[in-house]
């Protein structure tokens, strides 16, 4: 096995990750969760039975750091088959790295409202604490949304590696990775809706971002575990890569 190959193996292995450990911390509780206009007593009814807030936490945790490694490993592979460093491959690097710090600071948001609670028992039985949980709640969602940008550029930059110099199927890297590029990008607008489950990071808007981008990500993983690595062709060397 060849460095390349290795890359895209453990590439694999990471982005396996991303699609069960969304669906785990969802399972603990009622779905849709509340939206952001919810009020904070309801926030707190769901957040801290079963320890949802902190397994919601780590989860997310573990999974923005599978989705940082799967593209960075797999701009390590376009890098590797370029033989020389690429500013697809950098871009790529860049967002993913980018979008994991500000997905960092999510799952703290998210965690410090449980924190608050169990650490304060007399926490959560006024206005105030209600206001405040609903910051911290609002605070990670909108903190998730502003990295929505960066996912479109991690698919984008994989979309034109992809172009020159194809580790996964046509499809798949181009006209699919394009999509969810846009899609991801677009779902910033979000910040103009204020109220229900299509606001920030609330459930409708969470699986019409994040759905497509760990479905495509499951399934390029099961690709290259299953099927391998294509061989690089001639004409493909002769492109000029970007």
């Amino acid at each position: 096995m060849n460095r390349e190959q290795r890359y895209l193996r453990w590439a694999a292995v990471f982005g396996l990750a991303p699609l069960p450990l969304l669906v785990l911390p969802l399972s603990l509780g009622k779905f849709p969760y509340p939206a952001d206009n919810a009020d904070g007593q309801e926030k707190l009814n769901y957040i801290l039975p079963h320890h949802r807030g902190e397994v919601g936490a780590i989860c997310w945790l573990v999974l923005t750091v599978a989705l940082m490694m799967f593209s960075i490993l797999l701009a390590f592979a376009y890098i590797t088959r370029a033989r020389r460093v690429t500013a697809s491959g950098v871009i790529l690097i860049a967002s993913a790295s980018a979008f994991a710090a500000m997905n960092l600071i999510v799952s703290a948001a998210y965690a410090a409202v449980p924190l608050m609670s169990r650490g304060n028992p007399a926490f959560g039985n006024g206005p105030a604490d209600y206001t405040l949980v609903t910051f911290g709640w609002v605070t990670s969602n909108l903190t998730y949304v502003m990295s929505a940008p960066m996912m479109g550029m991690m698919w984008a930059a994989i979309a034109v590696a992809n172009r020159t110099h194809p580790l996964l199927p046509r499809m798949l890297g181009g006209w699919c990775a394009v999509l969810i590029a846009v899609n991801a990008t677009l779902w910033l607008a979000s910040i103009f809706v204020y109220t229900g489950n299509w606001s920030p990071a609330s459930s409708l808007q969470v699986a019409a971002q994040m759905g497509p981008i760990l479905v495509w990500t499951t399934t390029v993983s099961v690709f290259l575990l299953t099927r391998g690595v294509p061989k690089e062709s001639a004409e493909t060397r002769s492109v000029a890569d970007i």
